[in-house]
């Protein structure tokens, strides 16, 4: 992260902020659920992780887009990709906190169902 700091931005990071957010939101809230045994919590978080889905592939588009139109691009927009996914990893593993709140508290095994909600 300090490398991309030294460099020019590429584009506006409009996803990646609001990546992060939701990914620091999820961990919080998937924490809380647990410490509470709040499986309705823990359902809204799991139903979070689609919306974090959604922004880490549109993050990749647009930064894939920039590193077509000029190849100094790649370096720092592959660097971006990353970070966007290790946001995206953050959820998932909010997510697999709350599917296993959701177990404790209610018996329901909900790992891998569609729908779970």
């Amino acid at each position: 992260m300090i490398e991309l700091i030294r460099e020019p931005q590429i584009k506006p990071l409009v996803q990646l902020p609001r990546l992060a957010e939701d990914a620091q939101r999820m961990v919080r809230d998937a924490l809380d659920a647990f410490v509470r045994g709040d499986a309705e919590l823990a359902r809204a978080v799991i139903r979070q992780d689609d919306v974090v889905d959604q922004l880490t592939v549109d993050s990749f588009r647009s930064l894939l887009t920039y590193m077509l139109e000029d190849a100094r691009n790649i370096s720092p927009a592959i660097r971006l990709t990353f970070i966007g996914k290790y946001f995206e990893r953050m959820a998932d593993g909010a997510t697999n906190i709350c599917e296993s709140v959701v177990y404790l508290v209610e018996g329901t095994m909900i790992k891998h169902s569609p729908g779970m909600s």
